[in-house]
C-alpha cells in the first residue's frame, strides 16, 4: 500500500504544482503588464529602475534580477492603451516544427527576411497586417531587436521591449537606454489605433476556454477521486489497481490531445498555448484514471464484507512534514501474502502490543477485484 500511495500523491503535488505554476507565471506577466516600475538608484552606472522622457513621450525601465519562477529580464516600456495585444520575437525550433504539423499559423508580412527572422503572436491578424505592412515599422522592429532585446510586446496598457534572460549588467548602460527608448517612442507614434476585434478572430475564445477547462477539471477530478477512494474505499493492493486505470486514461488522453489540436490551431499562439493544455491533460488524465478506479472499486462494491481475525506482529510511525501517521503490521489472511500493513488511529496504535494483540480486520473483494478495507477493530 504504501508504495503506490507515495507514487499517486506524488502525481497529485506534480499536478497541482504544475497547473499552480502556470497561474502564477500568468499573473506575474500580468502584474508585469500593469507597471511595476518601483524607483530605484543606479548601481556603478547601470540604470535599473526609473523613467525618462523622449521627444515629450514618457518611458520606464525595469531590471528584474530573476526568480525561481521567472528569468532575469530588462524592460523599457512606454503607456500605449490598445484593444489588441501582440508579440513579435526571434522564430525558434519549436515555432517551425508546430508549423510544421499544422497547428500554428504564422503571420506573414510579405518581407521574406523579416518572416524567416521573427515570429509574431497576436490573435488581430487584420491589425498586424496593417502594422507590420509598414517597412519603416518593421525596421524599427530589427533596430529595437539588433539592441539584444528578445521581444517586443503590446499589452492593454503599454508597449514594450523585453531582454530575456538578461545576465550581464554591462550590456546596459544610459546610452543604449536611450537609444531603444527612441526606437520604442517612434513605434508608439507609429501605430495605428486599434479598431475593434471582429466576431471571427474573437470566436477562438470560447474554443481555448474548452480547451483548458478539461484538464482543469479532470484534475480536480482526478484529486477528489483519490482522496475518497484512498481514504474511504482504502485498497489492500493499491499499486496494481491504479496502475489498471491507465487502461483507460491513456486512450482518453490521447483522444483529447486529437481534440485539442483541433479546438487550438489556427492561430499564432495556437502551438504554446496546445502545450500547456497537454502538459495538464499529461498529468490529469492518469491521476484521474488511478483516482476514479480505486474509488468505484469500493463505492460500487457490492459483495459482503468478510472478517479476518489476525494477530499483530509489529508496529510503526510515519512522519511526512510534520505529520505522524500511524500504522500496524498483521498476519496475512492472503494466499501468498505474509503480512499486510494497515493504517490505524494513535489511539487504537497506543494500545497495540506486537506479538499478541489480535485485530478484526473487516474487507470486501472489490468491484475490479481488488480487496478493501472497510473497517478494524482490537478484539
Amino acid at each position: 500500500m504504501d508504495n503506490p500511495m507515495i507514487f499517486i500523491i506524488l502525481m497529485m503535488v506534480v499536478s497541482i504544482g504544475i497547473t499552480a505554476a502556470i497561474l502564477v507565471v500568468i499573473l506575474k506577466r500580468r502584474q508585469s503588464a500593469g507597471g511595476l516600475f518601483a524607483g530605484g538608484g543606479e548601481e556603478e552606472g547601470f540604470p535599473r529602475n526609473g523613467s525618462g522622457e523622449h521627444d515629450g513621450v514618457a518611458y520606464s525601465y525595469h531590471y528584474h534580477p530573476g526568480s525561481k519562477n521567472s528569468p532575469s529580464s530588462y524592460t523599457v516600456k512606454v503607456a500605449h492603451p490598445s484593444t489588441v495585444t501582440f508579440k513579435v520575437s526571434r522564430e525558434s525550433g519549436f515555432d517551425r516544427f508546430a508549423e510544421k504539423l499544422g497547428l500554428n499559423v504564422e503571420l506573414k508580412t510579405g518581407d521574406p527576411e523579416f518572416d524567416e527572422t521573427f515570429y509574431i503572436t497576436s490573435s488581430a491578424t487584420e491589425y498586424m497586417r496593417t502594422v507590420l505592412g509598414s517597412s519603416a515599422t518593421r525596421q524599427l522592429i530589427r533596430e529595437i531587436h539588433d539592441l539584444g532585446f528578445t521581444s517586443i510586446e503590446l499589452n492593454r496598457k503599454a508597449l514594450k521591449s523585453v531582454w530575456t534572460p538578461f545576465r550581464h549588467k554591462r550590456d546596459m548602460d544610459r546610452a543604449r537606454l536611450q537609444q531603444v527608448a527612441g526606437l520604442l517612442v517612434r513605434l508608439h507614434a507609429s501605430l495605428p489605433e486599434a479598431f475593434m476585434i471582429t466576431s471571427s478572430e474573437s470566436g477562438w475564445k470560447a474554443r481555448r476556454v474548452v480547451a483548458f477547462a478539461i484538464p482543469i477539471a479532470v484534475d480536480l477530478l482526478g484529486v477528489a477521486a483519490l482522496v475518497i477512494g484512498l481514504t474511504t474505499y482504502t485498497p489492500l493492493d493499491g499499486w496494481p489497481l491504479a496502475l489498471s486505470g491507465l487502461l483507460l486514461s491513456i486512450p482518453l488522453f490521447l483522444l483529447f490531445l486529437y481534440f485539442a489540436f483541433s479546438l487550438l490551431k489556427g492561430r499564432s499562439a495556437s502551438h504554446r498555448e496546445f502545450f500547456l493544455v497537454a502538459l495538464l491533460a499529461l498529468f490529469g488524465f492518469p491521476l484521474a484514471g488511478a483516482g476514479v478506479k480505486i474509488w468505484t472499486n469500493g463505492a460500487l462494491d457490492t459483495s459482503p464484507a468478510i472478517e479476518h481475525e489476525v494477530r499483530v506482529v509489529d508496529r510503526y510511525i510515519s512522519t511526512s512534514d510534520d505529520d505522524e501517521s500511524y500504522h500496524a503490521i498483521v498476519q496475512s489472511w492472503r494466499a501468498g501474502q505474509q503480512t499486510e500493513k494497515i493504517t490505524v488511529t494513535e489511539s487504537l496504535y497506543r494500545r497495540l502490543s506486537p506479538g499478541s494483540s489480535i485485530m478484526t480486520i473487516s474487507t470486501r473483494s472489490g468491484k475490479w477485484g481488488s480487496e478493501w478495507l472497510e473497517g478494524y477493530a482490537l478484539r
